[in-house]
């Protein structure tokens, strides 16, 4: 299974399902004359929401653009466009896919995509889940990912939470910063000192899992 999947602008559902949710407590979708466009209010399109700001589409509120970002993803996205392998919604997606990793791994990334692919690779292959691959994985951050899916096979976890397990946590591992991975690391604790729930619970939260370790 695909660690990276798909640019996160393809999670349609939970922005559907935030929608429901607003317009069913709200009635209706505000007049555009009212409509504020602030950090964490809803939003349906990077339109919705002031300058210098992004409808973030997994959460369906507007966000900040990450500093240092916009250039790098408008890069990306010309490129993918000019070699006639665009992807839908680009700069959202772009947005919404790095917004928590390291500056390393993002210039890996679009380093891979504007400079290292050729345009026959792109219409080829999944350009971000290609370049994603091609960023450096610390062996150490490797290790402990594979100690956390033994330690998961011994809990009896399911074959879908242990592939939730292994791609989440070699994403934080290859393009976490050190405080997100510092996050998921301290979880070994429980390795030896805890129960199968006491690190379901930790990885759970370490790593956002979805779906999520059985408790």
């Amino acid at each position: 299974m695909s660690e990276l999947k798909t640019w996160r602008s393809g999670k349609l559902f939970g922005v559907v399902l935030c929608a429901l949710v607003c317009l069913s407590v709200f009635g209706c979708r505000a007049p555009e004359e009212i409509k504020q466009g602030y950090v964490g209010e809803y939003c349906f399109e990077d339109e919705d929401c002031r300058e210098g700001l992004l409808c973030d589409d997994t959460r369906a509120v507007c966000m900040e653009l990450r500093v240092g970002s916009l250039e790098k993803c408008e890069a990306m996205c010309e490129r993918m466009d000019q070699c006639n392998a665009p992807q839908e919604q680009c700069l959202t997606a772009c947005h919404n896919t790095v917004r928590d990793w390291s500056e390393a791994a993002f210039d890996s990334f679009a380093a891979c995509v504007t400079t290292d692919l050729t345009c026959e690779e792109m219409q080829s292959s999944y350009a971000p889940q290609t370049c994603y691959l091609r960023i450096s994985l610390d062996e150490q951050r490797s290790e402990v990912c594979a100690s956390f899916i033994e330690s998961a096979m011994t809990c009896d976890q399911d074959g879908a939470a242990l592939n939730s397990l292994r791609d989440g946590c070699l994403l934080v591992a290859r393009t976490g910063t050190d405080e997100s991975w510092g996050r998921a690391e301290a979880c070994t604790t429980r390795l030896s000192s805890g129960t199968c729930t006491d690190v379901a619970v930790c990885l759970n939260n370490a790593l956002s899992l979805s779906p999520a370790l059985a408790l």
